[in-house]
């Protein structure tokens, strides 16, 4: 269940997308804010972090090549003291604009990003759109350091998991069948 203060402003956030007709720009800022946020667990900290003084804060994440609204709502949400629930609203904001659009949301968690190039991509989005009936498809590429090998791929309500854990334990599950047999 999405809690009510993401629902608030990711409804917010999204009006004002859609009245700016900014909604592409939107995701891809916020995807990149999303990816800065993530991938350095010293920056996430300071952001949600509520000894940090709103100014500090503001000062910090006021960054020139973000849309001035976005901007804007990143420091509402300063101002708000709402820092520990911006990825969710973040999360949840693509989700909707995605499910307005009738485009289906993949999530492939990696424990590198850097091993999914451009063309892996269009061959793991080619293979999805059989599995969704060549709904469109929008691919989010995340890191997940629980991840030793492999990927683990979200879409719609399935789960495709192509991880080593999950290898090992197909693996596991053989040798137990064989020494049983």
């Amino acid at each position: 269940m999405i809690h009510e203060v993401v629902k608030k402003y990711t409804n917010a956030l999204i009006e004002i997308a859609f009245l700016n007709k900014k909604e592409d720009l939107f995701i891809e800022q916020l995807r990149a804010f999303r990816g800065a946020l993530r991938s350095n667990a010293a920056i996430l900290d300071f952001f949600v972090n509520p000894a940090v003084s709103k100014k500090d804060k503001k000062e910090v994440f006021l960054l020139p090549d973000i849309d001035i609204q976005i901007q804007g709502f990143i420091q509402v949400i300063i101002d708000n003291r709402r820092e520990d629930s911006f990825l969710s609203i973040i999360e949840e904001f693509i989700t909707e604009i995605n499910r307005r659009r009738h485009i289906e949301r993949a999530m492939i968690y990696v424990a590198d990003k850097s091993v999914i190039s451009q063309a892996l991509q269009s061959k793991i989005k080619t293979n999805l759109l059989k599995l969704t009936g060549d709904k469109e498809i929008s691919i989010d590429v995340l890191e997940d350091k629980n991840l030793i090998a492999g990927a683990r791929i979200f879409v719609g309500n399935k789960e495709i998991d192509f991880s080593f854990k999950s290898q090992l334990q197909e693996i596991k599950r053989e040798l137990r069948n064989f020494d049983s047999a």
